[in-house]
């Protein structure tokens, strides 16, 4: 992500969303490191910056707005806490396997996935 542009977002997200000086610096780190693809979970964010996971969530959907960032979710079983390793597009994607592979629970996509990013751009323009 070029310079003006990381410094761009991350100005106009310091004052939108009230970060401290070592929430800035957290993100400048993180965000350095974004290429296309990288897959953003928003529970990284939370411990590496010490923001709330509501503040966390409204960081990322502005960057989804921005069109830094698409959408993902992640299958995760809500019987026995385990994640599927399957990322979805989009909840109406069919499933190779229903089934989680540890307790045999049928997913119900609505329930049973965690909202996540993907990094699909790097410059506004």
């Amino acid at each position: 992500m070029s310079e003006n542009t990381l410094l761009n977002v991350i100005q106009s997200l310091e004052s939108k969303f009230n970060l401290n000086p070592y929430q800035k610096k957290q993100i400048k780190k993180i965000v350095e490191y974004w290429k296309v693809g990288t897959t953003i979970y928003p529970g990284d964010i939370k411990s590496r910056t010490a923001m709330t996971i509501e503040t966390t969530y409204k960081l990322l959907k502005e960057l989804n707005q921005k069109g830094f960032l698409e959408k993902r979710y992640e299958l995760y079983c809500s019987e026995c806490h385990s994640f599927k390793g399957e990322v979805l597009k989009t909840l109406t994607d069919d499933l190779e396997d229903n089934y989680c592979d540890f307790c045999n629970h049928e997913f119900i996509v609505f329930q049973d996935t965690i909202l996540i990013y993907q990094v699909v751009k790097l410059d506004i323009n």
